[in-house]
Parts: C-alpha cells; sequence; structure tokens
C-alpha cells in the first residue's frame, strides 16, 4: 500500500467527466483520458446521476467502474438517486443498471440522510450513497 503522501486521487462530475471525454474524443485520445481514472488510487465521483449522461459518456463510465472494481481501487461516489431514479439520468436505462449494479454487488453502502454542510445547515433530507469498492 502506498503511504499516504504518494496516494494520488481524482475527483470529478458529470461536467468534468463529460467535457473531458469529448475533448478527448476528438482528439483521438480517450484511452489517456480513461487511464489515470483508472489507475489513480482514489476515484471520487461527486453528485453521480445529477446531470443527464449520454450514450457515449455513460459506456466509458461503465468501462471505468469495471476496471476499478477489477483491479479493487476505491470509488467514492456522492449521489440522490438511486434505483430506476438513478436509471433514468442515464440515456438508456439499461446503461443505469449496469453502472449501478457494479458498486451494488462489489462495494459497501452507506446511507447518509439529512447531511449538514460546513455551516452545520442539513443540505438535503433525501439520502445520500457513498460506495467503496472493498
Amino acid at each position: 500500500m502506498l503511504d499516504k503522501e504518494h496516494r494520488t486521487a481524482v475527483f470529478l462530475n458529470a461536467v468534468r467527466f463529460r467535457t473531458g471525454l469529448q475533448t478527448a474524443a476528438r482528439d483521438g485520445a480517450t484511452e489517456e483520458f480513461v487511464r489515470p481514472l483508472v489507475r489513480t488510487d482514489i476515484f471520487f465521483w461527486d453528485d453521480l446521476g445529477q446531470m443527464h449522461v449520454t450514450g457515449a459518456a455513460s459506456e466509458m463510465l461503465l468501462h471505468l467502474v469495471k476496471e476499478r472494481v477489477c483491479a479493487g481501487r476505491p470509488i467514492l461516489a456522492t449521489t440522490q438517486y438511486a434505483g430506476k431514479g438513478m436509471d433514468a439520468q442515464f440515456e438508456r436505462a439499461e446503461m443505469g443498471q449496469a453502472i449501478r449494479r457494479r458498486p451494488n454487488e462489489f462495494c459497501r453502502v452507506v446511507m447518509v440522510r439529512g447531511v449538514r454542510d460546513q455551516r452545520g445547515v442539513v443540505v438535503s433530507a433525501r439520502d445520500h450513497v457513498i460506495t467503496q469498492a472493498l
């Protein structure tokens, strides 16, 4: 295991992922875009499902999730969606199901209700899910 000084982390959301993927696709460099996301020690996705994910982006996200799960690398994600609500955020519901299924099969799910921000104010009464590959 790497010591704390040498760990790498990537923090993304749908906008940054889609923008980066579009730029990489235009430049013919999608593999170069995804490789560091697969290899980083910690991958954190903020607000998974917050923005509608296109077919190409969801396929790449599924690839990323599969690769990280196979390598036993952590995936940390927050979301306000579960079940069919999550699936509806993807262009094809079956892609949302596949992306949702992987963490549910191979990760520990922690439900947090009534999350408070740094001021102590409850920011949402909805459930937030944090997953981490085991």
